[in-house]
């Protein structure tokens, strides 16, 4: 739900694999809590980007390598849903215990909550504004309870089982959404956190516009400009070819392989030969075309 999208204050744009808001009428983006939102380091939300776009103020969201809750709920089970129930309930705890962010800030609208399908963590989208979606956090609970119930009756009967418990605390108003989630953590079956990252491969900007990572969740996994193509579009430095390079694995160990870029793949200072994977380490550098990245492992 997102009622300044709705009211015609913003308007949303497309950007390949992210998205934008562009902000119309007399919204304007809050220092503080735009600041926040570039250092935000352990609170689960999406890198924002104020840039400005045909004259207007933009806000762009980095969504790339996560993918909507809408999208992934016809396809979810109950159990991996508890799971993302639980992260989404850690996230809007962390954003409500920093004291210079709000959660009625936080857009409930499942098209804009973003989950990794990788590790199930949930990324918020924050909007840095003057003006909140949601008048008070009374009205921001109640919808995020009403989103909640909606989605766990949409489960077919072989799955609901299972957020049964689930459904009926959200459904007492009494209860508050931190005894929801402790009660949700002894409920499931299932680990409700994946051990972090557990090996996976993330490449961190060193020079970007923004602070940047990029998690590869799976193998193979594609970096590119061309969101239509791969699966990490670096859409901001146009130096990077559509379908730049490619990241695999074997024997346990990570590769990157130039997929005949014009500009180049580099490990350490030596460019790669097109079409020839080549091992990468923790701690490595990688060039793409002139874009700087830190390999982390682990």
């Amino acid at each position: 739900m997102n009622t300044l999208l709705e009211s015609g204050l913003l308007s949303e744009r497309s950007c390949g694999a992210n998205f934008a808001y562009l902000l119309n009428g007399d919204l304007r983006v809050q220092p503080t809590e735009y600041k926040v939102l570039q250092r935000c380091g352990q609170i689960p939300l999406l890198r924002c980007m104020a840039m400005r776009y045909n004259g207007r103020t933009e806000l762009l969201y980095l969504s790339a390598g996560c993918r909507a809750l809408s999208a992934m709920l016809p396809t979810m089970s109950a159990s991996a849903f508890l799971i993302v129930v639980q992260e989404l309930l850690d996230a809007v705890r962390e954003v409500g215990n920093n004291g210079f962010l709000s959660r009625t800030h936080i857009d409930l609208s499942f098209q804009k909550i973003f989950v990794d399908p990788g590790t199930h963590k949930v990324f918020l989208s924050y909007l840095p504004l003057d003006r909140p979606l949601f008048e008070d956090a009374q009205s921001f609970t109640n919808c995020l309870r009403a989103e909640l119930i909606d989605a766990i009756l949409s489960f077919p009967a072989s799955g609901s089982g299972l957020l049964d418990g689930l459904l009926r605390q959200l459904k007492e108003d009494a209860l508050p959404l931190e005894s929801i989630q402790t009660r949700t953590a002894h409920q499931t079956a299932v680990p409700l956190r994946t051990p972090s990252w557990n090996g996976m491969l993330r490449l961190v900007a060193l020079d970007a516009p923004m602070a940047l990572e990029i998690q590869v969740h799976r193998v193979p996994f594609t970096i590119g400009k061309n969101a239509g193509i791969v699966d990490a579009a670096l859409t901001y430095n146009q130096a990077i070819s559509r379908l730049h390079c490619r990241i695999t694995k074997l024997n346990g160990r990570y590769q990157i392989t130039d997929l005949g870029s014009v500009n180049g793949t580099f490990v350490n200072g030596g460019r790669l030969t097109p079409n020839l994977p080549y091992q990468i380490e923790n701690g490595d550098t990688v060039l793409l075309a002139n874009s700087s990245f830190r390999v982390s492992i682990g």
